[in-house]
């Protein structure tokens, strides 16, 4: 298939709010659960679009974006496996938004029935950045992956049991996630791995020498007019790690505050990580983020990690 776009069907075209922006690649099970968490939100369908991006999927991802087009607006785009391209791909979704505000998200990241509703009203009130919190985010580690699954899955059954009254799909779908939010509210082992330096720091990013550093695409938002202000994503980054903090470090250089949130909107599906492989591809590209902006910030990221420059600035 060519890279282009595939015109899919939807909500009526009008003013959209909100563009979420999905880059993926070969994961169309993952793809299907976050689309499904996107329909069963409680924002009206009209406000916001859904775009996919599909970095050279051979699965099944067209035929799942396919099954969700007559339930929302919804995008796809292909292009070409060259390699690793989530930046590439985020710009051609960002190059086709219409909303005011576009958020991006992983695939696998499953998102609570109010959280476009959430984010529609803080981009009324605030032109800041966003950076949510999810649950079962760890920075490199696998190991949360089977506490998060089995968690899901007995959330699920129990939704199922207690779903007596007959129900039309998408309430089914909304019901089992708000099952799952519900159990996970009391799993603080499965809490996003920033949760504790930010909660330290009362969520206040204000002083932090480097706010950016966990600015991690796996659910944040911004303008759109902020994001194509600063020339989108680094197509340069080819390799894990790196484009999402430089995207948010060219935020905070051109004014646009970055904040963290307190409430925990999302959940982050578990997937197959190889710890080594992407320390390697974080460190190198880090390298390349030092001499692009001649700041040794990346260099302590890599040495140091973000938990550390997170710490206050000091003083000029």
């Amino acid at each position: 298939m060519a890279d282009g776009m595939v015109g899919l069907g939807g909500a009526p075209r009008g003013e959209i709010a909100l563009s979420v922006i999905i880059p993926t690649y070969n994961h169309h099970q993952h793809l299907a659960l976050t689309l499904g968490s996107l329909w069963a939100q409680d924002l009206d369908p009209a406000r916001f679009e859904v775009i996919v991006v599909d970095d050279g999927s051979t699965d099944r991802t067209p035929e799942v974006c396919e099954r969700f087009a007559d339930r929302m607006s919804l995008s796809y785009f292909f292009q070409e496996d060259h390699g690793f391209r989530a930046a590439a791909a985020r710009n051609v979704g960002l190059a086709a938004a219409r909303g005011r505000t576009v958020v991006f998200l992983d695939t696998g990241v499953i998102l609570a029935q109010n959280a476009l509703s959430r984010h529609s009203r803080r981009f009324m009130r605030s032109g800041a950045a966003s950076i949510r919190l999810s649950y079962g985010v760890d920075e490199y580690s696998s190991v949360r992956n089977q506490q998060v699954t089995a968690l899901l899955q007995r959330s699920a059954e129990e939704a199922a049991a207690r779903d007596a009254a007959p129900r039309g799909e998408r309430e089914r779908e909304a019901a089992t996630w708000r099952a799952a939010f519900e159990a996970l509210r009391g799993a603080n082992g499965l809490l996003d791995c920033r949760h504790r330096r930010l909660r330290d720091l009362s969520h206040d990013l204000r002083g932090a020498l480097a706010p950016w550093s966990i600015f991690w695409t796996s659910h944040v938002a911004c303008r759109r007019d902020d994001a194509l202000a600063i020339g989108g994503f680094d197509e340069a980054l080819t390799s894990w790690g790196g484009e999402d903090v430089d995207f948010g470090y060219r935020l905070a250089a051109g004014g646009v505050a970055l904040v963290a949130e307190t409430e925990y909107d999302s959940i982050h599906l578990p997937h197959r990580k190889n710890p080594a492989s992407r320390r390697r591809s974080s460190l190198r590209n880090l390298q390349y983020l030092e001499k692009k902006h001649n700041d040794p910030l990346f260099a302590d990221l890599g040495r140091h990690g973000w938990s550390a420059l997170l710490a206050p600035a000091l003083a000029a």
